[in-house]
């Protein structure tokens, strides 16, 4: 988040700096360099306002968060590799997983599947174009504290998660899609 910061904050230097310059060159009458100073305002200025889109949804991850985890591990079924993560934020608009933000519906990305273990949280996301799965160590040793965090994300996402017996491993409540 305070690499975004300061990415929108060099941005905001650059446009403001290169449109000053082109009005200058403008007052002296140089047409060429002004349009080129211009061109690079009106350029960074997009990257601006991309980057603010950005965080605003870094934003609304990170104020609405159900459960916040780090680190943890990610894999995506095209290649199958393990990344390791700084940190992930379930949240009731999304994940945000290090410096990506997934929302749910946007790009259809959807929450396929969530397993509460004793000491992992597992979740399958798929876009429209990738499936991601995420494997988050939660730490928390409290049955109904993972009981309230599952409904949260049941209510928020429409998927029921599995949680598993913490005593023999097994399966408490199957996962399963509820269309809202």
């Amino acid at each position: 988040m305070n690499i975004l910061k300061r990415r929108i904050s060099a941005f905001i230097f650059i446009t403001i700096s290169t449109a000053c310059i082109g009005v200058l060159c403008a007052a002296f009458r140089l047409v060429l360099p002004s349009a080129v100073f211009f061109i690079t305002a009106v350029s960074f200025g997009m990257f601006l306002w991309n980057a603010l889109a950005r965080y605003s949804n870094f934003k609304l991850v990170v104020e609405n968060e159900i459960i916040g985890i780090s680190p943890a591990e990610l894999s995506v079924k095209k290649n199958g590799g393990n990344i390791p993560l700084e940190k992930v934020i379930v949240s009731t608009f999304g994940v945000l997983v290090d410096s990506r933000v997934f929302l749910w519906g946007v790009k259809q990305t959807k929450l396929k599947e969530a397993v509460f273990s004793r000491e992992t949280l597992s979740l399958r996301i798929a876009t429209d174009r990738d499936e991601y799965h995420i494997k988050l160590l939660h730490g928390i040793s409290d049955p109904a504290a993972i009981s309230i965090i599952a409904e949260e994300i049941r209510y928020e996402t429409g998927v029921t998660p599995t949680i598993e017996e913490w005593a023999h491993g097994k399966e408490e409540s199957a996962c399963s899609v509820n269309e809202k």
